[in-house]
């Protein structure tokens, strides 16, 4: 055994190490939160006599749902024990059939496409541009949407089902869901959202509307990123004129094929508490202190010198996306190290250029004042040099803009084997290439693989960033491809 700690003794201790979280969950290991599972194995039930069926709710658990339904404003909630993932499955398995297409932003999450493996759907590609200085992907123009289907309604064949997308986006990008929402129903099809980095969006004041205040027709929410909830728990809603794309029940039987048919009562009185509390006049309160805080916060850090702070029109203020200048030499990854080591803040995520740091109503004053004073500290010590301190990034073409070799949901099913980078040139990839996080693949199975996806792995391998859907030995890396 390598560790000789159990994962549990290995938690305690991180527990008591004083770190302090700016990443998911969204209750930061907050103790106060925890007052009604403090003992979870006393509370630890199956579907016994009162306590309902989630996959066949007629009691506590409908209620439950339907007291979350309104207060998100939809026409119907589903309780998530599986994560975000098992919504998004269940919806993209329920909006089309197999051979169908899907209008899907570029940008979207694994499990968007795990869902068009599944279910042997196409993907349209919807582009979405990359914000101009940062490089990291913006809003969803509702034009291109618009043009897009305009020019799908005209072409023979089997015509595009429904438009996806992600909004808020990781880095907190928010598009016009309001506009596409009309666009995609004025040519008959429905809206469906991602949107679960967004479940704190309809309680606070200056985060963004949710998209089913802005006319979705399924959205899915990860309660437990942005909210006081527990990991894995999320929630689908179904938006008020949904019924016209979506049966319920459709919806219903998707997620028990999806989902645990054995779900953690745990997690489900977490997403209920959750979800009572954030309507309820604490709640609004916690938000209201919370805004506060967050705003003093942002304001410290875009004072900084050295370490921009993306903000703007379309932006999610509760993520902090740092970008160290590249003059300097620091990477994203570098920053995130130096918070870890010197000051015991962990971050969320940290690439090249940049890192994210999570923030949620569960933020302490004290926490928030913590990482101020510590990038403060290092901004003071950062000096830029005449020019870029660090080599030019391997530019890598958007998954939309692959070659396209094989259709996906074949390709994902055929033999494979695992080739060295130098190697993979040209092969048809067999399986979903990502950097993890936040998930978003950069080859799909049936792409075929050009020399930039190879040396751009092997560049982010180097810096330690998480790779997915590939085989790392020491130095070099392993590309899943097709046999021959």
């Amino acid at each position: 055994m390598k560790n000789k700690q159990s994962l549990q003794e290995e938690l305690r201790a991180y527990a008591e190490s004083g770190m302090y979280s700016f990443h998911m969950p969204g209750h930061k290991r907050n103790g106060k939160w925890a007052e009604g599972f403090s003992s979870p194995f006393s509370v630890d039930i199956t579907e016994i006599e009162g306590f309902d069926n989630l996959h066949h709710a007629e009691g506590i658990l409908r209620d439950a749902m339907e007291n979350a339904a309104e207060i998100y404003g939809a026409e119907r909630t589903w309780f998530l024990v599986n994560g975000s993932t098992a919504g998004i499955l269940a919806a993209i398995s329920a909006v089309a059939l197999p051979g169908e297409r899907i209008l899907m932003a570029e940008n979207s999450h694994r499990s968007a496409f795990h869902g068009l493996a599944l279910r042997g759907l196409s993907p349209v590609f919807l582009p979405v541009p990359l914000l101009p200085e940062y490089g990291i992907a913006g809003r969803v123009c509702p034009e291109d949407v618009e043009r897009i289907l305009s020019e799908d309604a005209g072409r023979e064949g089997r015509k595009i089902r429904a438009v996806y997308l992600t909004s808020p986006t990781y880095e907190g990008v928010l598009s016009d869901i309001r506009r596409i929402a009309e666009i995609s129903h004025s040519h008959g099809i429905p809206l469906l959202v991602d949107e679960a980095h967004g479940a704190h969006l309809p309680f606070g004041t200056g985060f963004g509307e949710s998209a089913i205040a802005c006319g979705a027709d399924i959205a899915v929410q990860s309660v437990h990123k942005t909210l006081p909830s527990l990991t894995q728990t999320a929630v689908l809603h179904l938006g008020r004129g949904g019924e016209k794309y979506f049966s319920p029940e459709t919806l219903t039987r998707w997620l028990k094929v999806y989902e645990s048919s054995s779900p953690s009562y745990i997690l489900m009185a977490s997403i209920d508490a959750c979800i009572r509390f954030m309507g309820s006049g604490e709640g609004k309160k916690a938000m209201e202190a919370y805004e506060k805080n967050l705003g003093a916060l942002r304001g410290r850090l875009g004072e900084l010198t050295h370490i921009r702070l993306l903000s703007g029109e379309g932006q999610d203020p509760s993520k902090l996306v740092l970008f160290p200048d590249k003059r300097t030499g620091l990477t994203g990854k570098g920053l995130a190290d130096l918070l870890r080591s010197r000051y015991y803040l962990e971050t969320e995520m940290a690439a090249r250029d940049y890192l994210i740091a999570m923030t949620t109503l569960m933020d302490t004053e004290e926490g928030m004042h913590r990482l101020a004073e510590a990038l403060v500290e290092i901004d003071a010590g950062l000096c830029a040099v005449s020019e870029d301190g660090r080599r030019a990034p391997v530019q890598v073409p958007a998954v939309s803009e692959n070659e396209h070799a094989m259709e996906l949901a074949r390709a994902w099913n055929m033999p494979k084997e695992y080739v060295s980078a130098d190697r993979a040139a040209g092969r048809i990839c067999g399986d979903f290439v990502m950097l993890y996080p936040p998930g978003v693949p950069m080859l799909l199975p049936g792409d075929r693989i050009k020399k930039a996806h190879a040396e751009s792995l092997l560049e982010n391998a180097k810096l330690g960033l998480g790779l997915e859907g590939v085989r790392q030995e020491k130095e070099n890396i392993l590309l899943p491809v097709l046999e021959r």
